[in-house]
């Protein structure tokens, strides 16, 4: 089998938008906002920890990660930092968030994407890699999501998707193209590279300190096949002592800034522009 087919597939993928056109967007998104909104809200943080489980147990693609951004998982301060800022973009793009944005149909998100299309057009790095994790992201949040229908999922896609690709990355609304691409880089790069077992276990207490239970039957169910298997075997030296993950969730407290909100119903902005908050919500 050819190892490098995820190549061939990444081709095959949307390209990213130059200057979406907004009557393009506009079609379907506040049923799609709606849907997502709801989808993201109810996985909380367990598809982020899930997505970058994932990226830490692809060999190739956590050794690049390092290279290209050595200061991120440096520290388990680093990677909370890190995660949080990923978390935070996400949770506007799907209106999750603490405050309603209206996703993708505000000016606001769009133009805030558009700053990070430049950063990932000038990115030294392999530009799939960057597509294999939006979709970790994607793929985790739906298995945190029991009860969800595949006319869900191809909403939730749909919508991923026109979001991704103003975000500056390749992506596609068709799923058999985007599980296959991502199966293909799991068999080519899961395996350990040097930081592995270290970047798990912080991954784990950051799970903790994020309310996120780092039990193996909790998170396992939401990766991939083959990094799965990889999670399984090095579980028992990563999994952390009961007395650390009482103290993580203590100092969670103060040491996290949620960025999930309570649940709500997302409203597509009015003539795209920033929805209304509701009533008594304080600016």
């Amino acid at each position: 089998m050819d190892v490098r087919q995820y190549e061939k597939l990444f081709r095959a993928m949307d390209p990213p938008h130059d200057a979406p056109p907004e009557e393009g967007l506009r079609a379907g998104v506040s049923k799609e906002l709606e849907l997502v909104s709801r989808l993201w809200f109810e996985s909380g943080h367990r598809a982020g920890i899930a997505a970058h489980l994932s990226l830490a147990l692809l060999c190739e693609l956590i050794l690049t990660h390092d290279r290209e951004f050595p200061h991120r998982f440096r520290s388990r301060r680093s990677l909370r930092r890190a995660f949080s800022e990923t978390d935070r973009v996400l949770r506007e793009v799907t209106d999750s968030g603490k405050r309603p944005t209206g996703g993708i149909s505000a000016p606001e998100i769009r133009t805030r994407l558009s700053f990070l299309s430049d950063r990932h057009r000038r990115a030294t790095f392999p530009k799939w890699m960057t597509t294999y994790f939006a979709f970790s992201y994607v793929e985790s949040a739906e298995r945190a999501s029991p009860g969800i229908s595949d006319d869900e999922r191809r909403t939730h896609l749909n919508y991923m998707a026109k979001a991704f690709r103003i975000m500056g990355v390749a992506f596609s609304p068709n799923r058999s193209l985007m599980e296959e691409f991502s199966r293909q880089v799991e068999l080519a790069h899961t395996g350990r590279s040097p930081k592995l077992e270290r970047y798990v276990r912080d991954l784990l207490l950051l799970a903790e300190m994020l309310r996120v239970s780092s039990e193996y039957h909790r998170l396992a169910p939401l990766l991939p096949e083959l990094p799965r298997i990889l999670f399984r075997q090095i579980y028992p030296q990563v999994q952390p002592a009961p007395w650390k993950s009482t103290l993580a969730r203590a100092s969670g407290r103060f040491l996290t800034k949620g960025t999930l909100g309570e649940r709500r119903r997302a409203v597509q902005a009015t003539a795209w522009r920033r929805p209304a908050l509701p009533a008594g919500d304080p600016e």
